[in-house]
């Protein structure tokens, strides 16, 4: 499987309801997967390495460090992100959605009144 840095954007750990309470929903060359268990501790080991290598700000890096440190275990740590990480999602989701039904309401009032602009004149 290969992964390219374009498709890092779109790979993140995922909460789940199992035994290890997260996984790695990972993008890749020609489709999208979401790895458990020992395969997602060690592509996410590789992920961030290479993340780190290629350009994280030093202080993202320091305060990643300091928290996994301070963490009971590694498979805590990405537990409780992913759990993190979902909430986030979903609030972003919902943002979203309420940004495009402002839009449509825009539209529809503009609209209405386009339409007596047409009917007066």
């Amino acid at each position: 499987m290969r992964v390219y840095r374009a498709d890092l954007g779109k790979t993140h750990l995922v909460s789940r309801d199992d035994a290890a309470g997260w996984g790695l929903r990972l993008k890749h060359s020609y489709s999208q997967i979401v790895l458990t268990g020992t395969e997602a501790s060690r592509a996410t080991a590789r992920l961030l390495t290479r993340a780190n290598g290629i350009g994280a700000a030093p202080w993202l890096v320091s305060e990643s460090a300091n928290r996994l440190a301070g963490a009971p275990s590694l498979p805590e740590f990405l537990r409780e992100t992913a759990t993190y990480s979902a909430s986030l999602a979903d609030a972003h989701a919902e943002r979203g959605r309420e940004y495009l039904r402002a839009i449509e309401r825009k539209a529809l009032t503009a609209g209405k009144f386009h339409d007596r602009r047409i009917r007066a004149g």
